[in-house]
């Protein structure tokens, strides 16, 4: 079973060197970054298993 995740985070790629590098290295995951909340691609929502948002972004936007 593949797993797909989705990081929506102003630092995402420091976000996964540290955090999400083991998921990274594994052949069955897929990790797609995002650094913005607005304008997100929704069909990398609905492929998603894990969807992991930061609360809050630069641009005076939140992850809720």
């Amino acid at each position: 079973m593949a797993y797909n995740f989705l990081l929506i985070d102003d630092e995402a790629p420091e976000v996964v060197a540290h955090l999400l590098k083991p998921f990274n290295e594994d052949k069955e995951c897929e990790i797609n970054l995002l650094t913005k909340v607005a304008d997100i691609p929704w069909g990398l929502v609905d492929s998603a298993t894990i969807i992991l948002v930061d609360y809050y972004f630069p641009d005076d936007h939140t992850g809720i």
